[in-house]
């Protein structure tokens, strides 16, 4: 009866061991899984960094050609001998500022409307299956939890060891069941970006190409005609040539080269230097001019805070990586990428990986 009891031991053993095996395997198909899946999360969130950084240039372009036409209408304005350039300037002025706000109203919500929408959508269905996971790990857990306790009751021959047997058996089916979705979903959802981004990013370059398309109809009505453009490389000059000008001239008891535009006396110096392409301090009798602070980065008052939802790893430089449950400080919300720091650091973060406090 003992040599039976202990051939059950050791086949049960045996078993739990092919169990436990199993699982590492798993774990280690699942991980891979989970890897490719997170770093196709991240590409997609630098992907949606982009676009609004491009939506952002693009106003910040616009704003730029206002400030020319401004300058150049400014420039030239009441100056009579100016009257060839003067209607070309107006022109441009008149034209830059018109709607210039609702241009760029209207691509932020182009953008909004055919890209962050449905990419905020799509996202969701990462977000769900990051909720799964770690649905999963509990799961996985309870059952390396019970898998112990059966083991120890069997040892000591006690008598929650039925029991706990039962729970060990349920607990390993939920974790089979979900982690077996798992590894059917996660693949399939990162073989389908290529379906999704087709048409958004197919709006995108439509949008694109309109915002281009309508800048340049506007620009159309500067009048441009009967100007040629090529004279700009080859336009003479209209000062006194230099082998005519005083400066090369020579005057009797007076030394004029020092002042040669172009020429530097070195005759009169008493020390030997040694020459450096660019020195570390200015000449002597200059200013020193200080380094430029960086401009202070505005922060929202009162302090803003947010709990990291999924650990995140930074891509470059203006990234900021985190993991889940650290708690960031927000320093501005604009779109669908954020500034925010954390221990002394800045950088850009995934609005979609955290939560506001």
């Amino acid at each position: 009866m003992k040599k039976l009891k202990a051939g059950l031991s050791k086949a049960k053993d045996a078993t739990v061991g092919k169990l436990t095996k199993g699982d590492q395997n798993k774990d280690e198909e699942f991980n891979h899984q989970f890897k490719t899946l997170k770093h196709n999360q991240e590409q997609i969130n630098k992907l949606s960094r982009c676009i609004a950084e491009y939506n952002s240039a693009a106003g910040a372009m616009l704003k730029a050609q206002q400030k020319i036409a401004e300058v150049l209408s400014n420039m030239m304005e009441g100056d009579a001998l100016q009257r060839d350039i003067q209607p070309l300037a107006q022109s441009y002025k008149q034209v830059t500022e018109a709607s210039i706000n609702e241009k760029i109203n209207l691509l932020d919500e182009l953008i909004k409307l055919q890209f962050n929408d449905p990419l905020n959508s799509y996202l969701n269905e990462y977000k769900e299956i990051n909720e799964r996971v770690k649905e999963r790990n509990r799961r996985h857990g309870e059952k390396e939890k019970l898998l112990t306790e059966t083991a120890k009751y069997k040892a000591k021959n006690d008598p929650r060891l039925q029991s706990t047997e039962s729970k060990l058996a349920a607990a390993t089916q939920a974790y089979e069941d979900l982690n077996k979705e798992l590894t059917i979903d996660m693949p399939i959802l990162v073989a389908d970006r290529g379906k999704f981004f087709l048409p958004v990013i197919a709006n995108v370059i439509d949008i694109q190409g309109g915002f281009y398309k309508e800048l340049g109809k506007q620009l159309s009505y500067v009048p441009l005609s009967g100007i040629d453009k090529s004279k700009g490389h080859n336009h003479p000059s209209v000062i006194t040539p230099r082998d005519k000008s005083s400066v090369s001239r020579m005057y009797s008891g007076f030394d004029t080269s020092p002042h040669q535009t172009g020429h530097t006396d070195t005759s009169h110096s008493t020390t030997t230097t040694t020459s450096h392409s660019a020195p570390s301090h200015p000449p002597s009798g200059q200013q020193q001019v200080p380094a430029r602070a960086a401009p202070p980065v505005p922060r929202s008052k009162p302090e803003v805070r947010a709990r990291g939802l999924w650990d995140f790893q930074a891509q470059d430089g203006n990234e900021l990586s985190f993991r889940a449950g650290d708690t960031l400080t927000i320093v501005a919300q604009q779109g669908d990428w954020w500034k925010a720091s954390l221990n002394g650091k800045e950088g850009m973060i995934p609005a979609n990986y955290v939560e506001l406090l």
